[in-house]
């Protein structure tokens, strides 16, 4: 599910389903990629922190609680983690990438 390899960039593919994470590629599943959709969408705009109810109403999913999407899913707690406030969730670069943000595959 992960293979790490030196990156400093970070990169998915047009629907989510894979992702390079600053060298860490991940898999999901649809559900798990739209949230992650949503999550990417509000950290290139520099505004990384979404209310998991949010997260998980634009993904149109029916779960309660957005860290029962990603139970047990390696991403969850490293490149997906709680947000600054209660209730909010956020991508979280590695603290030694130098935080490129970069294109989908898709361009």
């Amino acid at each position: 599910m992960t293979d790490t390899t030196t990156t400093t960039e970070a990169r998915h593919a047009i629907d989510f389903r894979s992702i390079d994470w600053f060298g860490t590629a991940y898999s999901f599943t649809r559900t798990q990629a739209a949230c992650v959709a949503v999550l990417w969408t509000s950290w290139e705009n520099d505004t990384p922190d979404v209310a998991g109810r949010t997260v998980l109403d634009l993904a149109d999913s029916d779960a309660a609680y957005i860290s029962r999407v990603f139970r047990k899913h390696p991403a969850w707690g490293v490149m997906i983690q709680n947000g600054a406030t209660r209730g909010t969730v956020r991508l979280r670069p590695p603290d030694d990438a130098c935080c490129e943000k970069v294109q989908s595959r898709a361009q």
